[in-house]
């Protein structure tokens, strides 16, 4: 089994993000979302996958949306 580092994973998933990869922002914000090496943000997380989604990520958009829909919930 491999050890997880998400503190690695982040890095690695920012500088891809730098360089346009819509996975790697999509994959920072589920990181966000979940509290994965981060504390849970779910503002950033929704701000990642706006801007993935604006870049023309499909899955960014549908994960905005279920995003969203947990925040109104919690209000």
């Amino acid at each position: 089994m491999v050890e997880q580092d998400y503190n690695l994973a982040m890095q690695w998933f920012q500088n891809a993000a730098y360089q346009g990869d819509l996975n790697a922002k999509r994959n920072m914000a589920e990181m966000y979302k979940q509290g994965y090496g981060v504390a849970q943000d779910y503002k950033k997380s929704k701000k990642l996958l706006e801007e993935a989604c604006k870049l023309g990520s499909h899955m960014a958009c549908m994960e905005f949306i279920a995003l969203v829909n947990i925040m109104l919930k919690e209000k």
